[in-house]
């Protein structure tokens, strides 16, 4: 087995259960916001450099990977959660945008984490799948379970929560 690709970056301590949860947050990062896998990790390692995720009482694991992301991109100090004219009637700034709704290919796919269970299911835009697959993180020839389009990011979770049966998907903040 490869070593864990997250081993390689994260520059504070985990174990298993704690790379998980950094994925989860990793492939929220990516997907909602215009930035690359580097981008993430190093947000990541620089919001989290003074914790540790090895035990699953860590207050890190008391909020969502979707929470993590958005905190991590907008900064807590943003009151990220505050939306449209609540924004304005508080006098906050306009917060750094989305990746922009663009109609893709969002696809369920297995991630090669290099971990005791390698294959980690991940809900991916088109443009991460082929991020992904050019570091060897998807197999080229499978790891791709289905596929939908959708216009952003947020209704392909839609989409992908009615799939599973989980209910309605409802974004955070």
């Amino acid at each position: 087995m490869k070593t864990s690709y997250l081993k390689r970056y994260i520059r504070f301590r985990t174990n298993l259960e704690g790379r998980y949860f950094i994925w989860s947050i990793i492939i929220e990062l990516i997907s909602r916001f215009p930035i690359s896998l580097k981008e993430a990790i190093d947000l990541i390692n620089q919001n989290w450099r003074l914790i540790e995720l090895t035990n699953h009482d860590e207050m890190a694991y008391h909020e969502s990977p979707e929470f993590w992301a958005k905190d991590f991109y907008w900064g807590h100090n943003s009151i990220w959660w505050k939306k449209g004219g609540n924004r304005i009637q508080m006098g906050l700034e306009p917060l750094k945008p989305e990746r922009k709704n663009k109609f893709d290919n969002y696809y369920v796919c297995t991630i090669n984490t290099g971990e005791i269970i390698n294959n980690y299911s991940v809900l991916l835009s088109y443009s991460n799948v082929k991020a992904l697959k050019l570091i060897g993180l998807i197999d080229k020839d499978k790891g791709l379970i289905y596929s939908f389009s959708a216009k952003n990011y947020n209704e392909a979770l839609m989409k992908h929560y009615r799939k599973s049966g989980w209910g309605t998907y409802r974004e955070e903040g």
